[in-house]
């Protein structure tokens, strides 16, 4: 009897669940319509489909064409990043969003930041110096305690019915509960707000998809690409260590007589950053395209202490770390993930520091980048000392900001014959060919139609 019971129950918690799913699916798709109609009838845009495949945590995000209404021509593509925050367990999804804006304000897009944009409404007034255009403005923190700026940011009302519940049958469901509001009982429309803010749209996709077009061309990934996307990460860790110091459209660059801030991303990984363009002409993004970084809902100050054995600090300790992580990712192509992430496993071993002090250190590195002998040494040596602990009687030798920005300057366009000065010469994947090529077959390549859309929520 107590057996049939308790397998009632299962029973009906299994339904439950299942109807639960099922109600939020349909809200979710609720809300991305609405956002599609408004941005269609209010910014002469066209929703084109889901970035990043599914809706995260805290959002969703869409791609949108943005179009001339007189001759229907596109102009440009944008992506659209709103809040669920209406939804039942993701009322801090509104928080999330503000909190990118705001740090998106700091950064002012930065070369390797994602750039927040000021796009106008059609029917946006003259006085407001509306031109239907992008006024080319990103977030601006005119005031630095709080710089959340609100004109990036639109707040769309959905009209939601409180007699249209779902009854399991494929009806259309309430919003009833979203967001601590329960209009049951009145049988009448109530508003509910969707924050949402535009971003520049680059088409070249995430460091996740590029690691699975690594995968697929098989072979070597070589040092010197991968130096050229240390010296982007880097940068970005300038960034969020100077944040009150970044201007729009400038590389990150670290202040004179300035100590760095502790904040933290907290949420560095590969498809949180994207691959730009190529710059030609310019010193570190001729031949490889820039990285910039997205996604910044969870950033903010480092909650660690801050420690004699961090040079410069928890945060910028942390933040190096996880882009150290991101590119023995990249590298190790050989070995698989994390199931369910978009990582390789972080292992704890003990590792001969490299150089004349052959300090031993303690590293979190994976042991197929630490033992690989045909990397170049000094890369692999940089990163088994970003990702370095202290643990054990061992300090971590996490490189300062300053020092780390060095050593990648002096590798990144170091040719292949002085960085790999072996008797047997250069290997054949670290020519300037080889190179050349893997760069325009591999990264530069148009992603298959397999590959999700680009940014991710």
């Amino acid at each position: 009897m107590r057996r049939n019971q308790r397998a009632a129950a299962l029973a009906r918690r299994r339904q439950a669940d299942l109807l639960a799913n099922v109600m939020e699916r349909r809200r979710i798709r609720k809300i991305k319509d609405d956002i599609t109609a408004f941005f269609t009838r209010e910014y002469n845009f066209k929703y084109l489909r889901p970035v990043g495949g599914t809706e995260g945590n805290h959002g969703g995000t869409g791609l949108f064409s943005e179009f001339d209404p007189n001759t229907s021509v596109e102009k440009r593509k944008l992506i659209v990043k709103y809040s669920l925050g209406i939804l039942p367990n993701k009322e801090d999804s509104d928080a999330h969003l503000r909190n990118e804006v705001k740090w998106l304000g700091y950064f002012g897009g930065s070369e390797h930041f994602i750039e927040a944009l000021n796009v106008r409404p059609n029917n946006a007034t003259s006085d407001s110096g509306s031109d239907g255009k992008d006024d080319g403005k990103t977030a601006d923190p005119a005031a630095k305690n709080d710089p959340v700026d609100d004109s990036l940011i639109t707040d769309i009302s959905i009209m939601t019915l409180g007699d249209d519940k779902d009854d399991g049958e494929g009806k259309d469901i309430s919003m009833e509960g979203a967001g601590g509001q329960d209009d049951s009982d009145s049988g009448s429309g109530s508003a509910l707000q969707i924050p949402a803010f535009i971003l520049e749209y680059l088409p070249l996709g995430d460091l996740d998809h590029l690691r699975e077009r690594m995968v697929r061309k098989g072979g070597r990934v070589p040092s010197r690409l991968l130096w050229q996307m240390m010296l982007c990460m880097v940068r970005m860790c300038i960034g969020l260590a100077y944040y009150e110091d970044m201007k729009n459209g400038k590389r990150e660059r670290i202040p004179p007589g300035k100590n760095p801030s502790t904040l933290e991303h907290n949420s560095l990984k590969p498809p949180n950053m994207l691959l730009a363009d190529l710059v030609p002409g310019d010193n570190e993004h001729g031949q490889n395209p820039l990285l910039k970084l997205i996604d910044f809902g969870r950033t903010d100050f480092s909650q660690d202490p801050a420690s004699a054995h961090y040079p410069d600090g928890p945060g910028v300790q942390w933040n190096l770390f996880y882009m150290a992580a991101v590119l023995e990712t990249l590298a190790c192509i050989q070995t698989d993930l994390n199931p369910g992430c978009s990582w390789i496993p972080r292992r704890r071993i003990r590792h001969m520091f490299d150089g004349p002090s052959l300090t031993m250190m303690l590293t979190r590195a994976h042991d197929d980048w630490v033992d690989d002998r045909h990397l170049d040494p000094v890369l692999r040596n940089l990163i088994c000392r970003c990702m370095s602990v202290t643990d054990d009687g061992y300090l971590s030798r996490c490189p300062t900001l300053k020092e780390a920005l060095d050593i990648c300057l002096s590798r990144h366009n170091m040719d292949a014959e002085t960085m790999f000065p072996f008797p047997s010469g250069v290997p054949g994947w670290e020519t300037d060919e080889a190179v050349d090529q893997y760069i325009v077959e591999t990264v530069l390549g148009v992603p298959d139609s397999s590959d999700p859309p680009p940014a991710g929520p």
